[in-house]
């Protein structure tokens, strides 16, 4: 559970699902209860302390993260999961760390 405080700022990525916004953007923490915080961008959605997602009915669920650099480093992890599971011909996300991920891969280019 991370230490989430009304005023923080913090960095939303929308699911890929919506189509008017999927660039990650900038929003300040509004309300903060024992299992859910709300953004003043967005007071109807609710998003959980535990998981950072939005909580909703639907599958339009957008991520929460405190700062830009951790998107950053999901992005990466993704994309080297991605070549390898190529390489290696498997499909799925690899429960390896980013930096583990890295490591393979310096050692498959070598």
């Amino acid at each position: 559970m991370t230490d989430i405080k009304v005023g923080l700022d913090v960095w939303v990525v929308p699911s890929s699902l919506y189509r008017h916004k999927t660039e990650p953007y900038k929003d300040t923490v509004s309300k903060v209860g024992k299992k859910y915080f709300q953004l003043v961008g967005n007071t109807r959605a609710k998003y959980s302390l535990e998981t950072m997602r939005e909580v909703a009915d639907t599958n339009y669920l957008s991520k929460v993260y405190l700062t830009l650099n951790e998107i950053e480093e999901q992005k990466e992890h993704q994309q080297l999961s991605m070549f390898l599971s190529r390489k290696f011909q498997t499909y799925g996300s690899l429960p390896f760390s980013l930096n583990q991920l890295r490591e393979i891969k310096k050692i498959i280019e070598q």
